[in-house]
């Protein structure tokens, strides 16, 4: 990522590239990221699923531009069934019935995923939310650090 200008000749347009290198960043921003969260809600024939971690790699297909996969490491998994709320409307003919779903976000139980990596294929991905994270420290005028920590870089 030394070479913004460069690294987008190659990719083109393609947003992945863009979310996942920082590339949406302002440039004195991108310098600063040490990390990049990700949320990922995938679809299942039972549920919907919210995985998290720290992104560790991703991979482009080269003719379609689509993702093909993305690996996490430090991963979690939240079941949304445990926060929905649905509700069902009766309709009268010819209306149908309609079935609204709605995700409360404060619940749910997160389950730390074990093992080092976690690949997800992008065909199974929904929606994608990304955090670019930068480490600051803090130190006192004797160049003695008093404070470490992870802030989220806005831009």
């Amino acid at each position: 990522m030394s070479k913004p200008n460069l690294l987008r000749g190659i990719i083109g347009d393609n947003s992945w590239y863009k979310l996942f290198t920082g590339l949406l960043l302002r440039n004195d921003l991108r310098k600063k990221v040490a990390a990049i969260l990700v949320d990922i809600v995938c679809e299942t024939k039972e549920t919907s699923v919210i995985y998290s971690g720290v992104l560790e790699k991703f991979d482009i297909i080269a003719d379609t531009r689509q993702l093909d996969y993305i690996t996490l490491s430090s991963a979690n998994r939240r079941d949304l069934r445990q926060g929905a709320q649905i509700t069902e409307t009766a309709g009268t003919p010819p209306t149908v019935n309609t079935k609204t779903s709605v995700y409360i976000n404060a619940e749910g139980v997160v389950y730390p995923i074990q093992g080092q990596y976690l690949t997800i294929p992008g065909n199974k991905i929904s929606n994608v939310n990304v955090t670019y994270l930068q480490y600051v420290t803090t130190t006192d005028a004797k160049g003695n650090v008093t404070n470490e920590s992870w802030e989220v870089i806005k831009n």
